[in-house]
């Protein structure tokens, strides 16, 4: 290689890990030193229980940079992770097992605190255990211990990029079970706070990690500098909007105006993570401009600006460890909830629903939000980008896709998003919404066909193998995703798991993404628009709608005519003095779930038979066609 190779190729200077680490530590330590001291009730006392609060944040962060960066960052070795890659896989276990450590550590240290005796007097108290179960925040903690452990485990098997993704998925769960049990669990609007704070932690996991993790990367294999941060760029870039929204949105629910930014301690501490925040955009954008624009430049404006930046995200992470120390405005004037429903749901309701009040209030559900920035907003870049190239895309697509984005917005972010938490009856309209409506409009939008047109060669290649693997053709074979798609229905109802889906605001979300994701692969297996890695007989489509139109008769059947109400403890739970008796409603919801299942089931049917005969014809004419003699005009 040339010296004009190398320097073309060599971005990052090689900067050891453990200066990395040191780098981000020192942010972190002096960040939350400054604000117990500062601002923190009792800092001397709490001052222990912050530090092991952070070290167990700032572990599980770069645990997940660790990961993200060795099975979709680094160069791979034929289809396996190479050994640098494998080498970050065992450091993100090291990671995770300090984070366990430190999560339970901070638990222990914060009940000795409380209780006012020694660590070692406190574990061996009745008070700890009751305290463990009682206190969402240290069942937070012990989740976080255990999720980080898992993941570390799993990390050391993987040998595949795809087989990264089950301990990164738990790893980032780690980083957000202590951000949503905190403050933004316990305000008003704590779906909402919850939901913003778990956004905040992955997309602030998976920056901060990424970039330590790039570093890290850049050290064990020094030629693929130029790949790693041109990969991490464009993931950085959605990881900081997302860090700015979130976090924007979290304030607005902790502070009672602008002026409490200035004006409580609260508010000076989040002025502090937002001009970092800025900071961080401002360096992000020389990056941009300096090194990825211009990889001929010399690394030193790297080297100085990738230390600055972990100096500050360090910073930040020490922000945020010593804010959660701090009580928010919205705390000390927050007033008793007026019902039980606005203490459990985190919003009142004071009216049996109406048709305007199911339309016309705006209700931010966040499963309605991610849908939208996830699956609507990437359709519409693919489309454009197929624009851009002087390709078509049938406009008949689009309109279907997006009506079915539309409608799942329509029966979440509106009241009637509100009053499904409440009635089972509108949340039975909002299940047949997600899982059979909209999945047929998303599958006609057929949004697998315009990934691989619109992705990049890369791209493409990954859908394919994942489309390929072994999980996708599983998922696809006609009786498993019949076997999901009806499963699910009776395993939610009639069992426990609807209760606790319906009590818990990540179970909520959880058991919306069924519907959709269950519906979805039914519906795309069916409709056979976009190209199937089985390529399934159409046969075998007639006997699944059969099925499942029996199926969901029987569903409805049971729900009309039972004599046990179905989540019944929950919905007493409400006191609702409005609501119809829970068996009337009951009866309502088994109505409607037969009524949209057997129209769209036979809507579907009529579509496939109509198609199948379109087909037919069309090879009839080309048939003819080929048989007429040449020379022969048309007529």
């Amino acid at each position: 290689m040339t010296s004009r190779q190398t320097a073309e190729t060599r971005v990052l200077p090689a900067l050891p890990p453990r200066l990395t680490l040191a780098v981000m530590s020192v942010g972190a330590l002096a960040a939350a030193i400054i604000v117990m001291t500062a601002f923190g009730p009792d800092s001397g006392s709490r001052l222990p229980a912050t530090l092991t609060h952070l070290a167990a944040m700032a572990a599980a962060v770069l645990t997940c940079g660790l990961l993200l960066a060795a099975g979709w960052l680094l160069p791979l070795h034929g289809r396996s992770l190479s050994a640098a890659a494998l080498r970050l896989c065992r450091m993100s276990t090291a990671m995770a097992l300090v984070a366990a450590l430190a999560a339970v550590t901070h638990v222990v240290i914060d009940v000795s605190t409380f209780l006012d005796v020694s660590p070692a007097a406190a574990v061996t108290s009745d008070a700890f255990w009751t305290l463990l179960a009682e206190v969402r925040a240290y069942r937070g903690d012990l989740g976080q211990a255990a999720l980080a452990l898992l993941a570390g485990a799993l990390a050391l098997a993987v040998r595949r990029p795809a087989e990264t993704l089950v301990p990164l998925g738990l790893a980032l769960l780690s980083t957000a079970l202590p951000a949503i049990v905190g403050h933004a669990a316990s305000g008003h609007r704590h779906v909402l706070g919850t939901m913003s704070m778990a956004a905040h932690a992955w997309a602030a996991a998976l920056w901060v990690g990424g970039l330590a993790a790039v570093v890290i990367g850049a050290r064990l294999v020094p030629t693929a500098d130029t790949a790693l941060v041109r990969r991490f760029s464009r993931l950085a870039l959605g990881c900081f909007l997302t860090v700015a929204a979130s976090g924007l949105l979290s304030a607005a629910l902790q502070l009672n105006g602008p002026r409490d930014l200035l004006t409580t301690d609260y508010g000076v501490v989040l002025t502090a993570k937002i001009a970092a925040l800025v900071g961080l955009g401002c360096l992000g954008l020389i990056h941009r401009r300096r090194v990825i624009q211009a990889p001929s430049r010399s690394s030193g404006d790297f080297a100085a600006l990738a230390a600055l930046e972990l100096l500050i995200m360090g910073a930040a992470m020490g922000l945020a460890a010593g804010l959660t120390a701090v009580q928010p405005p919205s705390a000390s004037a927050a007033t008793q909830p007026g019902s039980a429903a606005e203490a459990i749901l985190g919003y009142a309701l004071d009216a049996p629903p109406t048709p305007a009040t199911l339309l016309l209030p705006v209700h931010l559900d966040p499963f309605g939000l991610l849908v939208t920035v996830l699956v609507g907003v990437p359709y519409v870049a693919g489309v454009l980008t197929l624009r851009r190239r002087g390709d078509q895309w049938p406009w008949h697509r689009s309109l279907a896709f997006g009506a079915g984005v539309l409608l799942i917005v329509l029966v979440t972010c509106t009241g009637t998003g509100r009053y499904a938490a409440a009635l089972l009856s509108v949340h039975m309209a909002q299940h047949m919404t997600l899982n059979m409506i909209a999945p047929v409009l998303l599958a006609l939008g057929a949004p697998i066909t315009l990934a691989l047109r619109a992705l990049p060669p890369a791209g493409r290649r990954t859908l394919l193998a994942a489309m390929r693997s072994r999980v996708g053709r599983f998922l696809t074979l006609p009786i498993v995703a019949t076997a999901i798609f009806v499963g699910g229905l009776y395993g939610l109802y009639f069992t426990p798991l609807f209760e606790l889906a319906m009590s818990h605001h990540w179970g909520h979300l959880l058991m919306q993404a069924h519907f959709l994701a269950s519906g979805f692969l039914y519906y795309w297996m069916v409709l056979g628009v976009d190209p199937d890695p089985r390529r399934s007989s159409r046969l075998l489509h007639i006997p699944m709608l059969v099925l499942v139109m029996l199926t969901h008769t029987i569903f409805a059947v049971v729900l009309v005519f039972g004599g046990t109400p179905i989540g019944g403890d929950y919905f007493d739970s409400l006191q609702l003095d409005w609501a119809r008796p829970l068996l009337d409603d009951q009866a309502l919801a088994g109505g409607i779930a037969w009524a949209v299942g057997e129209f769209v089931t036979i809507a579907v049917l009529a579509g496939l038979i109509l198609r199948w005969f379109a087909d037919a014809d069309r090879a009839d004419r080309r048939q003819r066609e080929r048989r007429r003699p040449q020379g022969t005009e048309r007529r």
